[in-house]
């Protein structure tokens, strides 16, 4: 008789203590999920952040190569405006008078200083 309760105890024992290994690999089993998940989700937010930025920098790139040719083009038309023919042109219309070859500029001899 006393041998069966030890048996009984030793078996008691035994059983609380896989009890105990399925509790805590149940417990184990709940962590690892709620790991994968939450890594699961930082990584999709991750990708969606990156997609997000990726449209943003194509848009602005866009807008660079656009904003690029505009400038070449406000570029070319100042030269032109600014070119000699177009001057001389614009001076024909406004019926003016061009100065000519013949200018003669005034040359000071030595230093001048004016006394009050």
């Amino acid at each position: 008789m006393d041998q069966t309760k030890e048996e009984v105890k030793n078996s008691k024992g035994i059983l609380n203590k896989i009890k105990f290994i399925k509790l805590n690999y149940s417990i184990l089993n709940k962590l690892i999920v709620f790991i994968i998940i939450v890594v699961g989700v930082y990584y999709v937010t991750g990708v969606n952040d990156l997609t997000v930025k990726g449209f943003e920098l194509q848009k602005l790139k866009q807008q660079v190569s656009k904003l690029t040719e505009e400038n070449k083009s406000y570029e070319l038309k100042a030269l032109t405006l600014k070119s000699y023919n177009n001057l001389t042109e614009k001076v024909k219309d406004k019926k003016m008078v061009s100065l000519g070859t013949d200018v003669d500029y005034l040359v000071v001899k030595g230093s001048v200083v004016a006394k009050r």
